[in-house]
């Protein structure tokens, strides 16, 4: 198992991530919407903008663990 920094990994799909907060956003239209909901329309919208695997840098993953 390896760990991974997050932060790194946010700011290495930032614009994908950006991308999919911006779709949750419309598709959700926030009214009335719960954390859970937010998470998993997000969660969704990651899932459709990011590939089942991402390049990242290796200075963003320590497979030491």
């Amino acid at each position: 198992m390896a760990k991974i920094k997050m932060d790194l990994i946010v700011e290495h799909l930032g614009v994908q991530l950006q991308g999919a907060m911006k779709d949750t956003i419309r598709d959700m239209k926030l009214v009335d919407v719960t954390e859970r909901d937010l998470l998993r329309a997000f969660q969704k919208a990651v899932k459709m903008r990011c590939g089942t695997w991402e390049n990242v840098p290796d200075s963003a993953v320590d497979t030491g663990y």
